[in-house]
């Protein structure tokens, strides 16, 4: 990163000399896809690097990840079939810094270069950067789109960004045409996974009204979750003794 792109400090007083100033000139976008690059050639690590800096992305940039993640989410099932070495993460809630740390412990542990993750959703709310950890996920998905799983929470919703901070937050950074960018991104999210043929992942629970895996294909997904539907079931639902969810049977149709 450039110092003229950084906070100037005429005084030369900062207390900590170590800690440099964030970044004041938003992210552009010839700098994150050079010449127009195509995904797999997108500069990631230099997104990642300014945003841990206290950078922020430029509205063009932002818009143009989405734009280009929303139909490589679209393109996939409803029910993920995700196999291999596979590490499975929840909820992150905004806190953009644990996943960067996340990844880094990840990556130094296990090298192997199979290695996939699967996430579970609730990306948003409750932290402090939501925005900048959706749109980190969704560079993540352009540039591994074979390693890199995401599924849909119950935050990634209209309704959870309008109750808790996700909808402020982006106001305060950008407008409304990028809440409704990010909102319309995560309709496309898809909102299961099978791992391995064995574990079946998704955000919330397995629905009274999941009788096998391929229901979940048959859902149409790409919309706000309506109550009182096999979707939200799947992104709400929390089982509890005696429900109607442990008594249902269930068909493996593999």
């Amino acid at each position: 990163m450039l110092d003229s792109e950084r906070l100037p400090n005429p005084c030369n007083d900062r207390q900590v000399e170590s800690v440099k100033a964030p970044p004041i000139i938003p992210l552009s976008l010839d700098r994150v896809f050079p010449n127009g690059a195509p995904n797999g050639d997108m500069n990631v690590d230099l997104l990642k690097n300014y945003l841990f800096e206290g950078g922020k992305i430029a509205k063009d940039c932002l818009l143009e990840i989405m734009r280009r993640v929303r139909p490589v989410l679209s393109a996939e099932p409803n029910l993920l079939r995700v196999d291999g070495k596979v590490v499975i993460v929840g909820d992150i809630h905004g806190q953009f810094y644990d996943l960067v740390a996340m990844l880094r412990k990840l990556k130094g542990r296990n090298p192997d270069p199979n290695q996939k993750i699967l996430f579970l959703g609730d990306y948003v709310d409750r932290g402090n950067y939501g925005p900048e950890v959706a749109a980190y996920l969704f560079c993540l998905k352009l540039k591994y789109p074979n390693d890199i799983f995401l599924l849909r929470g119950n935050h990634e919703s209209r309704d959870m960004a309008e109750a808790f901070n996700f909808r402020q937050q982006v106001l305060m950074l950008y407008d409304e045409q990028v809440y409704e960018e990010y909102m319309e991104t995560f309709d496309m999210l898809p909102v299961a996974g099978l791992v391995n043929g064995l574990y079946l992942s998704m955000h919330g629970g397995i629905s009274h009204r999941l009788t096998s895996c391929e229901a979940i294909n048959q859902i149409e997904r790409r919309m706000e979750p309506p109550d009182d539907s096999l979707l939200a079931d799947l992104l709400w639902a929390d089982p509890q003794r005696g429900s109607a969810a442990l008594t249902t049977d269930f068909v493996d149709n593999e």
